[in-house]
């Protein structure tokens, strides 16, 4: 395993549509669905061009062979609301710090 930061060609050999219209996942869906794949492409290279990058590779016998899409929380569109109302969740859990808020 090792940081997508920095290997953006290693993440797009195995995620990114391999000819221009194809479909594909680029792993975007909980951080910017609206964009078109030419947009999530863009959005994506940048995330993986600066640090902490946007999740990490699994490689095996040097080819990159898994990914898996793990970084701060602030940088999911989607996660940005609490996972439950604030009335389910403990006070001391009610901060932005906090892992469940």
């Amino acid at each position: 395993m090792r940081p997508a930061a920095g290997r953006w060609d290693d993440f797009a050999s195995l995620l990114v549509p391999r000819k221009p219209g194809g479909s594909g996942c680029v792993c975007m869906a909980y951080r910017s669905s609206s964009l078109d794949m030419p947009g999530r492409i863009a959005h994506m290279r940048a995330l993986c061009a600066s640090e902490p990058g946007p999740g990490v590779l699994a490689y095996v016998d040097g080819e990159t062979a898994g990914w898996c899409s793990v970084a701060p929380k602030s940088t999911y569109r989607a996660l940005g609301r609490p996972p439950a109302p604030a009335c389910l969740v403990p006070s001391a859990a009610r901060s932005p710090a906090s892992p469940w808020w």
